[in-house]
């Protein structure tokens, strides 16, 4: 009885540590953010007395000033005509961009990496199955240096350089870490569902989209979580492959 009694305690005094850090963690984490965003309503005058208090008087003239002078210069081809013209992109329009190109990258390498994953699952008893699984890791895991002059060359070559949609749709591939989470997510699944889907009449096709993907929902959440955030900071690729935008 004193075992048990002691054992409680102690997991409690764990529990409570646990929370502390946790809570901890978040304001370390929030309050600078929050700071930062109520000091983007000071005015500059109070910057010059106070560079650290809260703002006496809020204002939004910090917001009208970035809105008026942030922008880029660039020279994008005209859709129609293919002449390149100098558009100046103010922050909206980088806005509805960067969200145009992280979502069309996020979907593309998801379509990509689900599709063969399940495809490699399902006829994984077939030699040839092994082979592509095979070659995909190998690719994944193989540190590919100083491809950067080529596949800008190959870009220019293939007229797909500066274009948007087509860098979402070169990058619909499986080399990507979270093929292998779907892969191993599959196993997880009783071949139950599969076969009373089949009985059923169900197509393949079907069976992939309504029974497959439904059943590896949080991966496909994590998945999108993670290649969105991925592509929204990756800067460089957009700056290299896509200057005009």
């Amino acid at each position: 009885m004193n075992k048990v009694k002691s054992k409680s305690k102690n997991s409690k005094t764990f529990n409570l540590i646990a929370i502390s850090i946790i809570v901890l963690q978040l304001l370390l984490i929030f309050l600078p953010f929050i700071w930062g965003v109520a000091q983007s309503f000071k005015p500059w005058g109070e910057w010059i007395t106070d560079k650290l208090g809260l703002p006496e008087n809020p204002t939004m003239k910090m917001y009208e000033l970035f809105f008026q002078e942030f922008f880029v210069d660039v020279d994008r081809p005209n859709m129609l005509t293919g002449v390149r013209e100098a558009i100046r992109v103010y922050f909206e329009d980088a806005l509805i961009i960067t969200l145009l190109y992280a979502a069309g990258n996020s979907f593309a390498g998801f379509v990509a990496s689900f599709i063969t994953a399940y495809i490699l699952y399902k006829y994984r008893r077939f030699k040839s199955s092994g082979v592509f699984y095979a070659i995909i890791v190998i690719a994944i895991n193989l540190p590919l240096a100083g491809g950067t002059a080529s596949g800008l060359k190959l870009y220019h070559q293939l007229g797909v350089y500066d274009n948007m949609l087509a860098l979402c749709i070169l990058n619909a591939h499986p080399l990507q870490f979270f093929f292998l989470v779907f892969y191993s997510s599959f196993f997880a699944i009783p071949n139950d569902f599969f076969e009373a889907a089949e009985v059923d009449g169900a197509g393949r096709f079907r069976i992939m989209v309504q029974i497959a993907l439904p059943l590896v929902k949080g991966v496909v959440l994590l998945f999108f979580l993670q290649a969105f955030v991925a592509a929204w900071n990756n800067y460089m690729t957009c700056l290299m492959y896509m200057p005009s935008y």
